[in-house]
């Protein structure tokens, strides 16, 4: 499968590039962690569900893998199986972007879509 980018976020063609079970294994672990992460969890499986993130999604995500938890693991993991990388986190403890967010967005999704481009 291919990301695109799509609106302000990135959305799946093709056929599937990630184990669906691994990751629905991954979102349940997720889905435990004490900082109730239940809206990341939905917004994953949505996602995935309809083969599309949102830029909103793709930012909220980012700071569940730079969370210095077990859900941090977690929410990598994910991150990997789906993206291929960790993004970069785009936002403070504020949900303020950092200064360098929309440039280090740029660049993680430019990343994904060239990672998994169809060849």
């Amino acid at each position: 499968m291919a990301w695109e980018r799509y609106g302000d976020g990135m959305r799946l063609v093709g056929d599937v590039h990630f184990d669906a079970q691994t990751v629905e294994d991954a979102i349940d672990r997720l889905s435990f962690a004490r900082n109730r992460p239940a809206t990341m969890c939905r917004l994953l499986r949505e996602g995935i569900k309809k083969g599309r993130f949102s830029k909103d999604t793709l930012w909220r995500f980012s700071k569940w893998c730079h969370w210095e938890d077990q859900s941090e693991r977690d929410a990598q993991q994910i991150a990997k199986l789906l993206f291929g990388e960790v993004p970069p986190r785009f936002r403070d403890e504020q949900n303020k972007p950092h200064d360098d967010a929309l440039t280090s967005y740029q660049h993680f999704l430019k990343s994904v879509v060239v990672r998994y481009r169809k060849k």
